[in-house]
């Protein structure tokens, strides 16, 4: 009896080492697209894990795996047991490319110049403004204060942070502005340069590091999006969550979620 115990608690050591848990933050959110007429689509969940400067985010139809330590991006797709992986700077170009590819098809040779990521010099940038306001509510139990930013006299986003939240241990939030204004490098038009212009403002930035923000609402000409956070609370996070399936295969992006009527 005493050796068929002692061989269990070997196997429950070694299980446990095999895929360690570290201590993070477990979040609910909800993510709404927003049309350009204002009109609102249904909302979609979204779980987020975060530890040791990596995030999981499990939403309806995908799971991204983001590593801000080494500015890498992995996305999956349950489906159909696929995924890519690779650097911030290889997902911005995969993405051109395959936006020129997809309008060369479309419209013809030309078309591909115009679908290709504006190059953004600094003296280019719009005035990004930062304003606290004395508006404030609780979400997801903790309580926030109201910031607008406004570009060019408009507003551009509307942010709740919570400053009792301090999240920088798992996710400073430095690397996270570099990983964010290296992804916009994929963006188009008008909003690309008013992203930039944020990441690049000190007043902007010093948002991110003095708390933890519950919601933001983004609006531009081509619509808005908005995220919610319903829950956080402290949870230990298996090393394993932030690591591809084994039997899952590795594709071209384009392949991820193909749209080219593949089943």
């Amino acid at each position: 009896m005493k050796s068929r115990v002692l061989a269990v608690s070997l196997l429950v050591w070694v299980w446990g080492a095999s895929v360690p848990a570290q201590a993070g933050w477990v979040a609910e959110a909800r993510n709404t697209a927003i049309k350009s007429n204002g009109d609102r689509l249904s909302p979609e969940p979204t779980t987020m894990q975060i530890a040791d400067g990596k995030v999981r985010l499990v939403q309806p139809n995908s799971v991204s795996l983001i590593d801000y330590n080494k500015g890498k991006f992995t996305i999956l797709n349950p489906q159909r047991e696929s995924y890519w992986t690779g650097t911030v700077d290889e997902y911005v170009t995969e993405v051109v490319r395959n936006r020129q590819e997809s309008a060369k098809r479309r419209f013809g040779e030309g078309a591909a110049a115009h679908f290709e990521s504006p190059k953004l010099a600094e003296a280019g940038l719009p005035k990004i403004t930062v304003k606290k306001t004395d508006e404030s509510q609780t979400i997801a139990g903790h309580q926030t204060v109201k910031y607008v930013v406004e570009t060019e006299g408009q507003a551009f986003q509307e942010i709740w942070l919570a400053e009792d939240l301090n999240l920088s241990g798992d996710l400073d939030p430095k690397k996270y502005l570099a990983y964010q204004e290296k992804m916009n490098g994929a963006m188009l038009g008008k909003v690309a340069a008013i992203n930039k212009a944020a990441y690049r403002n000190e007043d902007y930035r010093k948002l991110h590091e003095k708390g933890f923000i519950l919601q933001m609402i983004t609006r531009h000409v081509a619509g808005g999006f908005e995220r919610v956070f319903t829950s956080i609370r402290r949870a230990d996070i298996s090393a394993s969550e932030f690591e591809v399936p084994e039997n899952y295969r590795r594709v071209r992006l384009s392949d991820v979620f193909p749209t080219d009527g593949q089943s």
